[in-house]
């Protein structure tokens, strides 16, 4: 929807996230020993223990939760949590070390998107584009005419033809993040065989396969996610 209405940076920062999702997905699943899964959850109770205690400086978010008791109770609840993660000896020797770091993998962006194998993923897709306008990418905000002049490019883009395109990188980065989960879990009633019949001939195709095949038929240029 937001690509379709031209809203090209906040429908970029959502598949942004499904980027980072499978990276971290990959490292995790990679990491022989179950250390990566422990930095990833503590992280997320560090993140979300420091995003409790702003809220709470927030004079409107202060309000909500004094004029609504169920709000409250979970609000109340859900930061308690954080502090168990926090304190709790199952994370004890990892705590340290993430209480003040900006990632939770303790590398920079480029250099876990490499660790996972998606070097590819981060230079094209996730760096190619800002979610701001940097004076090292003006080009990317003015439009070439033919009276030369200089004019910025409109706000709103609705070629349909790259919507379509971006559609189909996204519709491969939830085929690849459910793809990875089912052959981790290893849950073979995702993976059974069925027979498809395409141009005359029988084919046998999982799921997974027959979606991204069905997504390569309906999108323009996409690039499916290799198997890990």
């Amino acid at each position: 929807m937001l690509w379709a209405l031209g809203l090209e940076e906040p429908a970029f920062a959502t598949f942004r996230t499904l980027l980072e999702l499978e990276r971290d997905l990959r490292l995790v699943i990679e990491d022989p020993s179950d250390t990566s899964a422990r930095q990833l959850a503590l992280f997320l109770a560090v993140k979300g223990r420091r995003s409790f205690a702003k809220a709470t400086r927030n004079p409107s978010t202060r309000d909500l939760l004094k004029g609504d008791s169920d709000i409250f109770d979970w609000f109340r609840s859900r930061s308690r949590s954080f502090r168990q993660w926090i304190d709790s000896e199952d994370y004890r020797d990892v705590t340290d070390e993430l209480s003040q770091a900006d990632q939770w993998h303790g590398l920079t962006q480029q250099e876990a998107f490499e660790k996972a194998g998606m070097a590819r993923e981060y230079h094209v897709e996730y760096g190619g584009s800002s979610l701001f306008v940097h004076g090292g990418n003006v080009e990317h905000d003015f439009a070439n005419t033919d009276d030369k002049e200089l004019r910025f490019k409109p706000l709103a883009q609705r070629d349909p033809a790259h919507t379509l395109t971006q559609l189909g990188r996204l519709t491969h980065s939830l085929i690849g993040i459910y793809r990875l989960i089912w052959e981790d879990r290893g849950e073979p009633e995702y993976q059974e065989f069925f027979e498809v019949e395409a141009g005359g001939r029988c084919f046998e195709m999982d799921p997974l396969s027959a979606l991204s095949a069905q997504a390569i038929r309906i999108f323009p240029n996409p690039r499916p996610r290799p198997s890990p």
